[in-house]
């Protein structure tokens, strides 16, 4: 027993310096603010932002998108009456709105450039409100900025 021992020290002394040591972690918040172009071809896109519950953002959107099948072009806050809002993934926005989804909890985002309130902790997503992209195209952007005080125009200066 006593041979296992010594020959388990040895090995560890020997192995110990291979292991990389823990480091202490530091979480950086993401920056204050930041563009993102939504391409309307894919479903979601990772904006590089991770937000915490209980914060708010304030969207800027801009650009123009076309939907199929009859290449209707879509602003921010979508079009019309979404038809069967059941496969829609936020379904009280019209047909190609810009959404968010942050820890898969939608976000109604449209055109509002009022500040949203964040519902759960994670990386902010930044989508269109479709069913099918493969024909769609044109890009949103996008700018999203932390919310500590909300400015009247958060579109000002863009």
């Amino acid at each position: 027993m006593r041979r296992v021992l010594v020959m388990f020290g040895l090995a560890f002394l020997v192995l110990a310096p291979a292991v990389p040591r823990a480091q202490s972690q530091t979480t950086s918040r993401s920056a204050p603010s930041a563009t993102v172009s939504v391409p309307a071809s894919k479903p979601w896109v990772d904006s590089g932002i991770t937000v915490t519950k209980g914060e708010s953002l304030q969207f800027c959107a801009s650009g123009e998108i076309a939907l199929s099948p009859d290449k209707a072009m879509s602003g921010p806050a979508g079009i019309g009456d979404p038809g069967d809002p059941r496969i829609l993934p936020v379904r009280t926005l019209g047909i190609g709105a810009l959404i968010g989804m942050v820890d898969g909890i939608g976000l109604h985002i449209g055109a509002t450039t009022k500040p949203i309130k964040m519902l759960a902790s994670g990386r902010l997503l930044l989508g269109v409100n479709d069913w099918t992209f493969r024909d769609n195209s044109g890009a949103f952007t996008v700018r999203v900025s932390r919310s500590t005080v909300p400015t009247s125009q958060p579109c000002s200066g863009s």
